[in-house]
């Protein structure tokens, strides 16, 4: 079952504090999530026996540890549902029908919407992530079609009195904590009345099921259109509720533009034992976009890397972007042995010795962002493909070569891979990029997120020889919260370049 358990020893570090926990539950590490880690405390999400719980609780005045079980609410994180309802989260449709006071009108497609999964480590192993993410949509598929055959039921007067319902027909009213109070009041009102949860937090909750997975549509469009994708710890995964803007245009109440539906999806995951924590995903946006070529030096013509013969000879940098315009003059190549697309390397290259098109596509619409980018740190000019000449916007590093990872399919916005799917793209076995780039980011998540996991894991655990660069964002006046993620992770360096630093180098 699972856990949280914490550990507020004064005597010891975090460190310590973690090993005696796991030592208490024997444990190991790879199998528990931090929920919380502070000077004075850590706490961690585990699955454990209920016979171990119990001898830490009975113990918690010795040895300043406290267990609780993992509750359903305790699996939303904290600014979940807040920016689910937010118009800057809304999933875009056509249509201006109302719908609980949230519509969209733009009809932009270039927005990814999704949740963010973390479940047991042990279920994940051994079933495997995207196996125990479809079961537990199935399930909450099956119960919120047992929510409609009641709810037929009762419209026609009849009651079916000779059927015991099991755990397999429940449905998430009566499973969620908060509303299973409202069935249990029913019987006794006073139940309710002595609940510590507000009449309006249960109405809320109560009102997003019975408009959403539990209403006559059940978002059946919600769910044909979803996509998993498993993140790159192993066990996490990434629901996107408008893969390639598949959402219902003009607006439908059964998809993912309703935005009940999105919550009682939210509900049917922290019901599942299998989860432990339910995040959101951010739109992907480009930064750098009000930048110009940056020079060495605050003087014109005055480059001190280059007189020091620093100019990325000998490297590959990989860039993740929207796409990479190949026939320009400064990454054009006419030679080659073979193929750069579809999985391929080409060392032989004069610049581009990969693009990863499998993701995406090999396309960037005029003036670029993926082609700037690129270009900024390793473009060189060349006319014929061949011969290389000095050109007036060669990148910094214009010895370097490029690998390219596509993000974007034309005519859509950037799309976030996963950790996995990007850092094995560009290392390639080892023999790939050991520099990346990503001017891109989402706004700053105020918690340590899933996505920050997802890198930090990655980056420590597998690519220890990797520098993954990230830019800090297109703002900054207002301080720490104006950088992005995963800009603001643990294990990647993000950049911010000023005229002083560049004088001091002088």
């Amino acid at each position: 079952s699972p856990f949280i358990i914490c550990n507020r020893s004064p005597s010891l570090t975090s460190v310590e504090r973690k090993q005696r926990i796991l030592s208490e539950l024997s444990v190991i590490s790879s199998n528990v999530v931090v929920a919380l880690n502070s000077d004075s405390e850590i706490c961690l999400m585990v699955s454990a026996l209920a016979s171990d719980a119990l001898k830490i609780a009975n113990d918690k005045l010795e040895n300043y540890m406290t267990i609780v079980p993992l509750t359903d609410l305790m699996k939303i994180s904290m600014d979940t549902i807040e920016e689910v309802t937010s118009e800057s989260w809304m999933i875009p449709s056509t249509d201006r029908r109302r719908f609980r006071g949230l519509e969209n009108s733009t009809g932009s497609t270039d927005q990814s919407h999704s949740l963010l999964i973390e479940i047991l480590s042990v279920m994940a192993e051994r079933f495997g992530v995207k196996q125990i993410a479809f079961r537990i949509l199935k399930r909450i598929q099956e119960m919120s079609l047992e929510a409609r055959r009641r709810k037929r039921k009762r419209r026609l007067s009849e009651r079916d009195t000779t059927r015991t319902i099991s755990n397999a027909t429940m449905t998430l009213s009566e499973v969620f904590s908060i509303t299973s109070l409202t069935a249990a009041s029913r019987e006794s009102p006073r139940q309710l009345q002595d609940s510590k949860y507000s009449e309006s937090q249960v109405e809320f909750w109560t009102r997003s099921l019975q408009d959403g997975v539990e209403s006559d549509h059940h978002c059946q469009h919600m769910f044909d259109t979803l996509e998993v994708i498993p993140r790159f710890e192993g066990n996490s995964f990434e629901i996107v509720l408008d893969p390639d803007g598949k959402q219902s245009m003009p607006y439908d109440e059964s998809s993912a533009s309703n935005v009940n539906c999105v919550i009682s999806l939210i509900v049917g995951l922290a019901v599942d034992p299998h989860v432990v924590d339910i995040g959101v995903g951010g739109e992907l946006k480009n930064n750098n976009i009000r930048a110009q070529w940056i020079t060495q030096s605050n003087e014109d013509e005055y480059r001190p890397f280059f007189s020091r013969g620093l100019k990325g000879d000998g490297q590959i940098v990989a860039v993740s972007d929207g796409g990479l315009d190949a026939d320009s003059c400064y990454f054009q190549d006419d030679g080659g042995d073979g193929s750069i697309y579809d999985g391929n390397w080409d060392f032989s290259r004069r610049k581009i010795v990969n693009y990863d098109n499998t993701f995406a596509d090999n396309y960037d619409e005029k003036n670029g962002h993926g082609t700037h980018v690129a270009g900024t740190i390793a473009g060189k000019k060349s006319t014929n493909g061949k011969d290389e000449e000095d050109g007036e916007a060669d990148g910094i590093a214009p010895n370097a070569k490029i690998s390219f990872f596509d993000m974007a399919k034309q005519g859509s916005g950037i799309k976030d891979p996963g950790a996995a799917r990007l850092l094995s793209s560009l290392y390639n076995k080892g023999k790939g990029a050991k520099i990346a780039n990503a001017s891109w980011s989402r706004d700053h998540r105020k918690i340590y997120s899933q996505y920050c996991k997802d890198y930090d894991s990655a980056l420590h655990d597998t690519y220890q020889d990797v520098i993954f660069v990230f830019s800090s964002g297109n703002s900054g006046r207002d301080g720490f919260s104006t950088v992005g993620n995963p800009s603001d992770c643990k294990n990647v360096l993000t950049g911010r370049f000023f005229v002083p630093f560049f004088k001091s180098l002088q």
